[in-house]
Protein backbone atom coordinates (compact mmCIF):
# COMPACT_ATOMS: atom_id res chain seq x y z
CA UNK A 1 0.00 0.00 0.00
CA UNK A 2 1.61 3.25 -1.06
CA UNK A 3 0.64 6.60 0.37
CA UNK A 4 2.05 10.07 0.59
CA UNK A 5 4.53 10.67 3.38
CA UNK A 6 2.84 11.82 6.55
CA UNK A 7 -0.65 10.67 5.54
CA UNK A 8 -2.58 8.02 7.38
CA UNK A 9 -4.45 5.16 5.75
CA UNK A 10 -8.20 5.62 5.67
CA UNK A 11 -10.37 3.67 8.07
CA UNK A 12 -11.65 1.59 5.14
CA UNK A 13 -8.19 0.15 4.47
CA UNK A 14 -8.10 -1.61 7.84
CA UNK A 15 -9.61 -4.93 8.79
CA UNK A 16 -12.12 -4.67 11.60
CA UNK A 17 -10.22 -5.12 14.87
CA UNK A 18 -10.12 -8.82 15.68
CA UNK A 19 -10.41 -8.25 19.43
CA UNK A 20 -13.67 -6.35 18.81
CA UNK A 21 -15.34 -8.84 16.48
CA UNK A 22 -17.65 -10.00 19.28
CA UNK A 23 -19.39 -6.61 19.17
CA UNK A 24 -20.88 -7.38 15.74
CA UNK A 25 -20.49 -11.16 15.48
CA UNK A 26 -23.04 -12.82 17.75
CA UNK A 27 -21.41 -16.21 17.15
CA UNK A 28 -18.26 -15.46 19.13
CA UNK A 29 -17.53 -14.10 22.58
CA UNK A 30 -15.28 -11.30 23.72
CA UNK A 31 -12.80 -13.83 25.14
CA UNK A 32 -12.62 -15.68 21.84
CA UNK A 33 -12.10 -12.44 19.92
CA UNK A 34 -9.18 -11.59 22.20
CA UNK A 35 -7.74 -15.11 21.85
CA UNK A 36 -7.95 -14.91 18.05
CA UNK A 37 -6.11 -11.59 18.08
CA UNK A 38 -3.43 -12.96 20.41
CA UNK A 39 -2.88 -15.95 18.12
CA UNK A 40 -2.63 -13.68 15.07
CA UNK A 41 -0.09 -11.45 16.80
CA UNK A 42 2.10 -14.44 17.63
CA UNK A 43 1.83 -15.72 14.03
CA UNK A 44 2.96 -12.38 12.65
CA UNK A 45 5.49 -11.30 15.29
CA UNK A 46 8.55 -13.20 14.06
CA UNK A 47 8.57 -11.65 10.59
CA UNK A 48 6.38 -8.52 10.53
CA UNK A 49 5.58 -5.31 12.36
CA UNK A 50 2.12 -3.88 13.00
CA UNK A 51 0.05 -2.95 11.17
CA UNK A 52 0.57 -5.67 8.58
CA UNK A 53 -0.85 -5.52 5.06
CA UNK A 54 -2.76 -8.49 3.64
CA UNK A 55 -4.04 -8.95 0.09
CA UNK A 56 -7.66 -10.11 0.33
CA UNK A 57 -9.07 -11.90 -2.72
CA UNK A 58 -12.88 -12.04 -2.81
CA UNK A 59 -15.45 -11.93 -5.60
CA UNK A 60 -12.78 -11.71 -8.34
CA UNK A 61 -11.22 -8.59 -6.82
CA UNK A 62 -8.32 -7.89 -4.51
CA UNK A 63 -8.28 -5.41 -1.67
CA UNK A 64 -5.32 -4.43 0.47
CA UNK A 65 -6.18 -4.38 4.16
CA UNK A 66 -4.08 -3.51 7.17
CA UNK A 67 -4.33 -5.76 10.21
CA UNK A 68 -3.85 -4.02 13.55
CA UNK A 69 -2.11 -6.05 16.23
CA UNK A 70 0.26 -5.58 19.13
CA UNK A 71 3.59 -7.30 19.71
CA UNK A 72 2.82 -10.31 21.89
CA UNK A 73 4.20 -10.67 25.39
CA UNK A 74 6.50 -13.53 26.32
CA UNK A 75 3.56 -15.17 28.10
CA UNK A 76 1.37 -14.93 24.99
CA UNK A 77 4.12 -16.44 22.87
CA UNK A 78 4.44 -19.36 25.30
CA UNK A 79 0.66 -19.76 25.41
CA UNK A 80 0.48 -20.01 21.60
CA UNK A 81 3.62 -22.14 21.13
CA UNK A 82 1.62 -24.95 19.49
CA UNK A 83 1.84 -23.97 15.82
CA UNK A 84 -1.25 -25.87 14.70
CA UNK A 85 -3.51 -24.34 17.37
CA UNK A 86 -1.98 -20.89 16.84
CA UNK A 87 -2.48 -20.88 13.07
CA UNK A 88 -6.03 -22.24 13.33
CA UNK A 89 -7.11 -19.62 15.90
CA UNK A 90 -5.36 -16.81 14.06
CA UNK A 91 -6.95 -17.86 10.77
CA UNK A 92 -10.42 -17.80 12.35
CA UNK A 93 -9.89 -14.22 13.52
CA UNK A 94 -8.44 -12.94 10.25
CA UNK A 95 -11.04 -14.80 8.17
CA UNK A 96 -13.98 -13.42 10.16
CA UNK A 97 -12.56 -9.90 9.88
CA UNK A 98 -12.03 -10.38 6.11
CA UNK A 99 -15.50 -11.79 5.50
CA UNK A 100 -16.97 -8.82 7.37
CA UNK A 101 -14.84 -6.25 5.53
CA UNK A 102 -15.20 -7.68 2.03
CA UNK A 103 -18.63 -9.36 2.04
CA UNK A 104 -20.47 -7.60 4.86
CA UNK A 105 -21.09 -10.89 6.70
CA UNK A 106 -20.86 -11.64 10.41
CA UNK A 107 -20.88 -14.93 12.29
CA UNK A 108 -24.00 -16.05 14.10
CA UNK A 109 -22.60 -19.32 15.43
CA UNK A 110 -20.29 -22.28 15.11
CA UNK A 111 -21.34 -25.24 13.04
CA UNK A 112 -21.65 -28.67 14.56
CA UNK A 113 -18.92 -31.28 14.17
CA UNK A 114 -18.73 -33.05 10.78
CA UNK A 115 -20.69 -30.41 8.87
CA UNK A 116 -17.69 -29.59 6.66
CA UNK A 117 -17.57 -25.98 7.85
CA UNK A 118 -16.57 -23.92 10.89
CA UNK A 119 -19.04 -21.04 11.20
CA UNK A 120 -22.38 -19.77 9.97
CA UNK A 121 -22.17 -16.22 8.61
CA UNK A 122 -24.92 -13.92 7.41
CA UNK A 123 -25.81 -10.24 7.00
CA UNK A 124 -25.93 -8.29 10.28
CA UNK A 125 -29.40 -8.48 11.85
CA UNK A 126 -30.49 -11.51 9.83
CA UNK A 127 -31.49 -14.06 12.47
CA UNK A 128 -32.96 -16.75 10.22
CA UNK A 129 -29.66 -18.45 9.48
CA UNK A 130 -31.27 -21.59 8.08
CA UNK A 131 -32.59 -19.56 5.17
CA UNK A 132 -29.85 -17.04 4.55
CA UNK A 133 -26.59 -18.08 6.21
CA UNK A 134 -23.45 -19.18 4.47
CA UNK A 135 -21.42 -22.04 5.86
CA UNK A 136 -17.85 -20.75 6.25
CA UNK A 137 -14.87 -23.12 6.21
CA UNK A 138 -11.58 -21.58 7.35
CA UNK A 139 -8.03 -22.84 6.99
CA UNK A 140 -4.75 -21.22 7.93
CA UNK A 141 -1.24 -21.85 6.74
CA UNK A 142 2.25 -20.54 7.41
CA UNK A 143 3.23 -21.35 3.82
CA UNK A 144 4.10 -18.60 1.35
CA UNK A 145 4.13 -20.94 -1.66
CA UNK A 146 1.29 -20.03 -4.08
CA UNK A 147 0.88 -23.63 -5.22
CA UNK A 148 0.33 -24.88 -1.66
CA UNK A 149 -2.02 -22.02 -0.78
CA UNK A 150 -4.14 -22.54 -3.91
CA UNK A 151 -4.27 -26.31 -3.35
CA UNK A 152 -5.46 -25.72 0.22
CA UNK A 153 -8.21 -23.45 -1.13
CA UNK A 154 -9.28 -26.12 -3.66
CA UNK A 155 -9.45 -28.70 -0.84
CA UNK A 156 -11.60 -26.39 1.26
CA UNK A 157 -13.91 -25.61 -1.66
CA UNK A 158 -14.49 -29.35 -2.17
CA UNK A 159 -15.02 -29.84 1.56
CA UNK A 160 -17.64 -27.13 1.94
CA UNK A 161 -19.45 -27.52 -1.40
CA UNK A 162 -23.09 -28.49 -0.99
CA UNK A 163 -25.74 -28.16 -3.70
CA UNK A 164 -28.40 -26.60 -1.43
CA UNK A 165 -26.36 -24.58 1.07
CA UNK A 166 -24.50 -21.40 0.19
CA UNK A 167 -20.92 -21.80 1.34
CA UNK A 168 -17.64 -19.95 1.58
CA UNK A 169 -14.12 -21.33 1.74
CA UNK A 170 -11.39 -19.11 3.17
CA UNK A 171 -7.65 -19.69 3.37
CA UNK A 172 -5.43 -17.33 5.36
CA UNK A 173 -1.71 -17.44 4.55
CA UNK A 174 0.47 -15.90 7.23
CA UNK A 175 3.54 -16.57 5.07
CA UNK A 176 2.28 -14.78 1.96
CA UNK A 177 -0.01 -12.34 3.82
CA UNK A 178 -3.00 -13.36 1.70
CA UNK A 179 -6.63 -14.12 2.41
CA UNK A 180 -8.46 -16.06 -0.29
CA UNK A 181 -12.27 -16.18 -0.07
CA UNK A 182 -14.23 -18.31 -2.51
CA UNK A 183 -18.00 -18.69 -2.75
CA UNK A 184 -18.78 -22.36 -3.31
Amino acid sequence: MTRARGTRPSRETYFPRIRELYRRHRGITRALSCAYEEAASVCLYAAFTPPTEFAVWARHAVALRLLRWRAPTDRQQRTWANESDRITAAAYGVALAAVEAELGLVTIGRTRTLTGADYYVTRPGDDDFLESAYRLEVSGTASSEPRRINERLRQKIRQVAHPRDPSLACVVSFGALKVLIHEA
